[in-house]
């Protein structure tokens, strides 16, 4: 049996919703390994956050990610610049 393209839209709409908030727990967990010092663990999660927030076109929480990505050298690209943070 087919489901309607409505159903579908309610299946998916939910996880899609989600995105954020997931991109969100791994910035914040990616800013704890830094302050720890697993840097390791750190570079992970805010690559991963970065990503994610790239793809959803979040462009302040892309630059808010990169600046908890200071000393673990992240990478930020938007599409009309890169720039490798390290300091």
């Amino acid at each position: 049996m087919r489901v309607s393209v409505w159903e579908e839209s309610m299946i998916y709409l939910p996880q899609r919703m989600q995105r954020p908030l997931v991109a969100h727990c791994h910035l914040g967990l990616g800013k704890l390994y830094r302050r720890t010092g697993k840097r390791e663990q750190a570079q992970e999660h805010l690559t991963t956050a970065t990503t994610m927030y790239r793809e959803m076109g979040m462009m302040y929480w892309l630059e808010q990610a990169a600046e908890g990505g200071e000393g673990v050298g992240v990478k930020i690209r938007d599409g009309r610049d890169q720039r490798r943070l390290s300091r």
